[in-house]
């Protein structure tokens, strides 16, 4: 249909009427889009930092959450907290308190982290009395009101004495473990600084009893008890602490010297020591909770007040490299120099990182290095197993026997190593030898489960020592119920012995505990298969090819799907599955 007279008439006016408000005979066009708001470019800012906050790049976020403040008189508290918290997670601490500075009163009242960070401040600049009130008698909410709390207890220490310190401290009971031991923790250390170094020992025992071991209560433990003249007590406090939570490098340092009954040193901690120790060791309770590198935000605060604290960049660092900011956790480390007790398990941790993010020779650069500098025994652990996990396997066997030699010198004797040495030569076709070490493993630690497990499971894939190795298994399964690898290797046990039927049990949680293991699933398709579940075999092994198979693996997993694990001829799973 055409347009009517009327119409074709109107259009061309209507035309003619747009054209003087789009276009003028100058050369430039006589409308301009108006300029946009002043709050746009803010709001982007904004957006943009957000944005680069939930795709782990803070340094970007940090950025653009300064540039959305910038010129603003009033921000809103959500905006200023997300500044703070965006400076503090990339460890700019300086960035961060100038904001609080800048934005006093209202803003700042409320904003909690903010508060926080000038209350610690305080602390820090020696103002112990206006830190105190400060801490004390402002809500922060959450794990801020932990750190607060502690933190007012060790001003308070200092501005008013230890009976109103501890007074600070919230009563906690052991209803509440996890809060209980940090509250003993904290007034023991309160009182070690303070002098009431019998009550400190009392708390320190209780948590011992409790089976909570933290690394700088066991040395303010054993410093106190050597000071009283109480070395044989310091020795199995350090012995303790050792045995039950693992190597510590200050721990070491101080039991080698007990050992030689050379003076332990005792020194009662500053009020900034121990504030800085209060933000720490709540940061790493953080840590072991949450995961992620939220923590860091409280090892930069610790360090921001004691910062000779190194085993805050330690943790912080392994908190930047579990959240892939490896560059980042690599200049942390950096940090520590030489002098430090801190510097191998620093280097260790630094070959890691960068091993991780692909600079392979420069991990072993760095290992080796600060092994030649330091003879650290557990770094030069650290170096064989880099190797291994280099593949090279003959080099780090080398390594390892050139370890066993030196402890074999030095009256050591550490399953460690012995495991390490078998796994490499069990990989190189060496396994009497491989046999040989993990007995000896066993010998020193006899229910150390990886051991177990891996001595067991080679035994039964070579069909040897069945039963023992049943025992073995079952044993290490027993220690870690919710290991995949350790129940598959139950499972398998029971397959070769002919329980299928058991086997099936353990492999099935076993492949829910680790779904992506090639040869979790392909035991579990085995298991089915001879329990007469012949359809479910099928599926498993056909998911097998899915996870990503090496040719080999792949042409023995299409020969199961085609015939199974009987001889069938030409008969198919595909087959079996049309009937």
């Amino acid at each position: 249909m055409g347009l009517t007279l009327a119409k074709r008439l109107v259009l061309p006016c209507l035309m003619l009427a747009v054209l003087p408000a789009c276009v003028s005979s100058g050369d430039k066009p006589a409308w301009q889009p108006p300029p946009p708001p002043p709050e746009a470019e803010r709001t982007a800012q904004f957006l943009i930092a957000r944005y680069a906050a939930l795709t782990n790049d803070p340094k970007t976020s940090a950025k653009n959450y300064m540039a959305a403040l910038r010129g603003l008189r009033a921000p809103s508290p959500e905006l200023l907290e997300r500044a703070i918290f965006a400076n503090l997670l990339i460890g700019d601490v300086k960035a961060a308190s100038r904001l609080v500075e800048r934005y006093s009163g209202e803003q700042q009242e409320e904003a909690a982290l903010a508060r926080l960070i000038y209350g610690l401040e305080q602390v820090r600049l020696g103002r112990y009395q206006s830190a105190a009130v400060l801490l004390s008698t402002e809500d922060y909410g959450g794990f801020n009101e932990l750190v607060a709390e502690s933190v007012s207890a060790w001003a308070t220490l200092e501005a008013e004495g230890l009976e109103a310190a501890l007074d600070r401290l919230s009563v906690e009971t052991e209803q509440r473990p996890l809060l209980y031991g940090l509250s003993l923790a904290t007034r023991g250390l309160l009182q070690s600084a303070g002098g009431d170094l019998p009550q400190a020992l009392e708390n320190f025992a209780e948590m011992r009893r409790l089976g909570i071991r933290l690394a700088v209560v066991a040395e303010q433990e054993a410093r106190i008890l050597d000071h009283l003249g109480r070395g044989a007590e310091a020795r199995i406090v350090l012995a303790d602490f050792r045995r039950n939570a693992g190597l510590n490098p200050v721990i070491e340092g101080l039991f080698r010297s007990s050992l030689k009954k050379e003076p332990l040193g005792f020194e009662p901690l500053t009020s900034r020591q121990g504030a800085a120790l209060a933000v720490y060791i709540l940061a790493a309770t953080l840590a072991n909770r949450t995961g992620g590198d939220v923590s860091g935000v409280y090892y930069a605060l610790a360090l921001h007040l004691d910062p000779d604290l190194d085993v805050a960049r330690t943790l912080w660092a392994d908190a930047l490299d579990k959240a892939n900011r490896r560059p980042e956790a690599v200049e942390l480390l950096e940090e520590i120099d030489d002098k430090s007790p801190f510097y191998a398990t620093a280097r260790g941790q630094m070959a890691w990182a960068l091993h991780r993010d692909g600079e392979d020779k420069a991990a072993v650069r760095v290992a080796r290095s600060a092994f030649e500098k330091t003879a650290d025994r557990d770094l030069s652990i650290q170096l064989g197993d880099l190797m291994r996990s280099l593949g090279r396997h003959k080099d780090a066997e080398a390594h390892f026997t050139s370890i066993l030699t030196r402890d074999t010198e030095n009256g050591v004797r550490d399953w460690r190593v012995f495991y390490a040495r078998a796994k490499e030569r069990d990989t190189l076709g060496k396994w009497e030898g491989a046999e040989a070490d993990l007995l000896t493993a066993l010998q020193i630690n006899p229910k150390q489960p990886d051991v177990s497990n891996y001595l067991g499971y080679s035994w039964i894939e070579r069909g040897q020592n069945t039963i023992e190795a049943l025992e073995l298994v079952e044993t290490a399964a027993a220690a870690r119920p919710n290991s995949g690898e350790i129940l598959d290797s139950l499972g398998w046990a029971h397959y070769k012995l002919g329980d299928y039927e058991e086997a099936v049990k353990h492999l099935e949680r076993a492949t829910e505990l680790v779904p992506a293991s090639v040869e979790i699933n392909e035991h579990l398709g085995d298991a089915y298969w001879r329990v007469g579940r012949r359809l479910e075999a099928g599926f498993q092994w056909k998911r097998i090819l899915k996870l990503g198979v090496t040719e080999e693996d792949r042409t023995r997993i299409e020969e199961k799907i085609n015939f199974g694990l009987d001889t069938l001829g030409n008969v198919t799973l595909t087959q079996l599955s049309s009937n």
